[in-house]
C-alpha cells in the first residue's frame, strides 16, 4: 500500500488540473457510470460533529472509501474545520492500493466543483468574486474560479475580521487578483458576478436583494438540512442545478427547507450539473438570469481525484510503501 501525505496530494493535485477531473466525474454519476450510495451520517455527540462515509466504485478499475470527519467547533480551536482519509482499491481484486490523507483532497474537489460551476453557468466575462468564508475551502474556491473565469477583483467577507486578515495574506501570492477585506457579506455580494458561499451557517449570510442581475452563486458549505447559505428567495428565482439530484434535496437545507415550507417544488431545479456538461441539460439562458449551483458533495468527485493522485504519485515516485 502507498501512503500518501497531505503535502503530497498539494503537490500532486493543483486546484486548476481538478477542475477537469471533476467535471468528468459530474458527467460519470449523471450517466449513471459510477456507483455512489448515498453518504452514512455518523453524529459523534455531544461534541456536535459527524462522522461520514463516502463510498464509490467507478466501474471499472477504482473503487475507495473517503472517511471524513466534520467538527464546526475546530474552528475556535484553530483546528482544521474538516478532517479527511480516503482508501484506494484495485476494484478486481480488492486490494488496498493507497491511503491518502484526504483533507486537503476534499479542500481541492469541493474547490474544482465551484470551478466547473462557474466554467458552465457564470457569464464568460465574469470578472468580479465575492466569497463569503474564509477557510480552507474558500482557498480552493478561489483558485477554482481563477482558473476558469477572468477574475480580476475578489472580495473576501467572514464573520471575524481577523480571519478575512489571514486569507488575504495567505492568498496574496498565490493569485494575481487584487483582494479585498468585505465589510460584510453585502458589501462583498453587491460587487460581484461569481458568489460563493463556504461557511457552517445554519441561516443565510447574503440577502437576495443584494445579488447582481446575472450573478452565478455557488453554495458548497451547507451539507445537512440544519444547515442554510443561500436565501430562499434566491434559490425561488434561480435556474438551479445539483451535483447529485437525490443527496441535495435529502441533505441540503437550501432545498430542504424551502420545499418544506413550500417555497418551491421538486421540479424546480433544471437538472444535475453533469448532464448540464455533458450537452443534455440547457444553461444559462441569458445575461440577467440568476443561476445556483448548490453542492452536497459526491463520492464520485473524491474517487476520481484519488485515483488521479495516486497514479501520479507512482509516476513521481511520491508517497511510502507500507505493509499491513
Amino acid at each position: 500500500m502507498l501512503v500518501i501525505s497531505e503535502a503530497d496530494v498539494l503537490q500532486l493535485l493543483p486546484v486548476s488540473e481538478a477542475v477537469d477531473l471533476v467535471q468528468q466525474a459530474f458527467v460519470s454519476y449523471s450517466r449513471g457510470e459510477v456507483t455512489c450510495p448515498q453518504r452514512l451520517p455518523l453524529p459523534l455527540l455531544p461534541q456536535g460533529a459527524v462522522l461520514l462515509s463516502m463510498p464509490a466504485f467507478d466501474g471499472r478499475e477504482y473503487a475507495g472509501v473517503k472517511l471524513v470527519g466534520v467538527q464546526p467547533e475546530n474552528a475556535g480551536r484553530r483546528l482544521p474545520v474538516v478532517r479527511a482519509t480516503y482508501v484506494l482499491f484495485n476494484a478486481c481484486t480488492c486490494e488496498a492500493l493507497a491511503l491518502i490523507a484526504a483533507t486537503n483532497l476534499t479542500a481541492i474537489r469541493t474547490g474544482a466543483a465551484g470551478g466547473v460551476a462557474a466554467s458552465l453557468l457564470a457569464r464568460p466575462e465574469a470578472d468580479t468574486l465575492a466569497i463569503i468564508g474564509a477557510g480552507a475551502q474558500a482557498e480552493t474556491q478561489l483558485l477554482a474560479a481563477v482558473a476558469v473565469r477572468p477574475i480580476r477583483d475578489a472580495w473576501i467577507y467572514s464573520r471575524d475580521p481577523r480571519h478575512t486578515d489571514a486569507f488575504l495574506e495567505r492568498m496574496a501570492h498565490q493569485v494575481r487578483v487584487r483582494l479585498h477585506p468585505a465589510s460584510s457579506s453585502a458589501d462583498a455580494v453587491s460587487q460581484a458576478a461569481i458568489v460563493v458561499t463556504a461557511t457552517n451557517a445554519s441561516t443565510p449570510v447574503f440577502a437576495d436583494s443584494d445579488l447582481q442581475p446575472g450573478t452565478h452563486v455557488t453554495g458548497v458549505g451547507a451539507f445537512t438540512s440544519a444547515m442554510q447559505e443561500i436565501p430562499d428567495a434566491t434559490i425561488a428565482r434561480a435556474a438551479l442545478y445539483l451535483d447529485a439530484d437525490d443527496a441535495a434535496w435529502h441533505e441540503a437545507g437550501e432545498l430542504a427547507g424551502t420545499l418544506a415550507r413550500g417555497v418551491i417544488q421538486r421540479d424546480h431545479a433544471v437538472g444535475e450539473i453533469g448532464a448540464l456538461a455533458d450537452g443534455r441539460l440547457p444553461g444559462r439562458t441569458s445575461s440577467t438570469q440568476i443561476t445556483v449551483f448548490k453542492s452536497v458533495g459526491l463520492a464520485a468527485q473524491d474517487l476520481l481525484c484519488a485515483a488521479a493522485v495516486y497514479r501520479r504519485a507512482l509516476e513521481a515516485a511520491v508517497g511510502v510503501r507500507a505493509s499491513l
